[in-house]
């Protein structure tokens, strides 16, 4: 039940009206992540008419500060984000691009919670 109660918390602050803004992959596609997937394979392995599920691994990453970290003054201030977050934004792409530009196939900076999250989800050949 204190799970249930926790997620419920959670639920409440988010907030819908927040844009979720895509940094990495296809900023126009409406393309779900399992087809942008299975387009990334494709662009690597052309001739393979079949593939194996255990040959590609594909990972979520999640990045996230407290709503200190942005708004130290005032954390409650959900939705107000100053130009930090701009520069965080720009450090976490970087670092993707860094981590195996390749491999990342969809990044997205969430806002519609108190602390704003980055979700990345890339793919590993294995």
């Amino acid at each position: 039940m204190e799970r249930i109660l926790l997620a419920l918390k959670i639920l409440r602050q988010a907030d819908p009206t927040k844009p979720s803004i895509r940094f990495i992959g296809d900023t126009n596609s409406e393309k779900n992540l399992e087809r942008i997937v299975l387009d990334k394979i494709n662009q690597h392995f052309p001739e393979a008419p079949l593939f194996a599920p255990t040959q590609f691994i594909v990972w979520r990453f999640c990045s996230q500060h407290k709503a200190e970290y942005f708004r130290p003054q005032d954390p409650t201030n959900g939705g107000y984000y100053d130009d930090f977050i701009q520069s965080w934004l720009e450090a976490s792409e970087q670092w993707l691009i860094e981590l195996g530009d390749d491999r990342i196939v969809r990044a997205e900076l969430h806002l519609d919670e108190m602390a704003p999250h980055i979700h990345a989800y890339g793919g590993t050949v294995g």
